[in-house]
């Protein structure tokens, strides 16, 4: 299970990278949009003690890349709007737990600098869809990252931010905080023009 489910993450990410390669980049104006790629390490904690994943084992230590995808597009120099996806699944002796998550995040820019490192802030909403053993439901989750971008003069960029998100708990699923770091590869494209 563990080989299919890298395979199918590596093969999304090749996909991704042909997608994007021809693509022509410019500096970032209104319109620029933004692709990307992130790995995570973080640790979640879970609001009580569930014993989900066996006596004394309430924390969740993940490493995984890719984790997530994102494309957003900036609304101007210094603002920009992102949706992210990531897909988690967890087997652990006879506990199985899966979550898919969607966020929208609403990214603010220290400075409109278009080559170089620049800091970031993002507030982020979205919602969960959880399933483990035999309850599946949907989570409200919030949070944010602060952190760095470094943009090069062909548009491809690194990120790297601390990341804070809550899953709400909810009927089926305990509340969950998760604390971590996120690094990632993002590549900015030129808006098109008069089509």
């Amino acid at each position: 299970m563990k080989l299919a489910t890298a395979i199918m993450k590596t093969a999304m990410l090749a996909l991704l990278t042909s997608a994007l390669l021809p693509i022509t980049v410019w500096s970032i104006e209104r319109g620029t949009a933004e692709f990307g790629v992130d790995g995570v390490f973080s640790i979640t904690s879970f609001e009580a003690q569930s014993g989900f994943f066996g006596p004394g084992q309430d924390n969740l230590t993940e490493l995984t890349f890719p984790s997530r995808v994102r494309f957003g597009t900036f609304t101007s120099e210094k603002a920009a709007v992102d949706f992210m996806f990531s897909f988690t699944s967890i087997h652990q002796g006879r506990a199985d737990l899966t979550a898919l998550d969607a966020h929208v995040g609403a990214g603010f820019h220290f400075s409109d600098r278009t080559e170089g490192s620049v800091g970031f802030f993002e507030p982020i909403a979205g919602i969960r869809l959880v399933s483990g053993g035999s309850s599946a439901s949907l989570q409200f989750l919030v949070g944010g990252e602060v952190g760095v971008k470094s943009i090069s003069s062909s548009g491809l960029a690194t990120r790297l931010s601390g990341v804070i998100k809550h899953a709400f708990e909810n009927d089926n699923f305990l509340g969950a905080t998760t604390f971590g770091v996120n690094f990632g590869l993002s590549l900015l494209t030129k808006p098109r023009r008069g089509l």
